[in-house]
């Protein structure tokens, strides 16, 4: 791992390294993913958060975002959820468990674990659930949502500096 990372940006580290089967495959071998979007809801920003955190600048509605959350679980068509540019035909996931929670200088974290993820997936579901805190989305809209598979009628697309790779968990038999 040291050698690897003296070879990268500095923006990625490896922290842990092991050898693998010979037919071992980073994508066919995956359990779940874990993915965190981290949101900034004062009106303050500290210089480092611009970096790492989306900023809606006002106070979000965690509870109606969690009971919207609860409806996003499960197995579905994500068709609703994925970026006009993925190139799957297969759009059915896995989300096994959305948790929100509070951050740090009037912030929050939205941790999405799921058996994989169509194109800007997360950064969706993200943006989704913000519509919902801010009372534009109903969390009893959201199963009416996934069934229409329609991406006009979710949150938008949020971009990228608050979105987080957390982990990937691969099959014991491959590793």
């Amino acid at each position: 791992a040291l050698a690897i990372n003296a070879n990268i940006i500095k923006s990625i580290r490896i922290m842990e390294s092991s050898e693998v089967a010979a037919d071992f495959h980073p994508r066919r071998n995956v359990i779940d993913k874990t993915y965190e979007y981290h949101i900034n809801m004062a009106k303050i920003i500290f210089p480092t958060d611009r970096m790492y955190r989306h900023n809606v600048n006002h106070a979000l509605d965690i509870e109606a975002m969690k009971k919207a959350a609860k409806f996003i679980e499960g197995r579905h068509d994500f068709t609703s959820f994925c970026s006009a540019k993925t190139d799957k035909e297969d759009k059915v996931r896995t989300v096994f468990q959305i948790d929100i929670e509070e951050a740090p200088r009037n912030g929050i974290i939205i941790r999405v674990r799921g058996d994989g993820f169509l194109y800007n997936m997360v950064r969706i579901i993200a943006g989704t659930l913000v519509k919902v805190g801010e009372g534009k989305i109903k969390p009893e809209e959201i199963p009416d949502i996934i069934e229409k598979k329609d991406r006009k009628h979710l949150g938008t697309t949020l971009p990228a500096n608050g979105l987080f790779l957390m982990g990937i968990r691969y099959k014991e038999d491959n590793v």
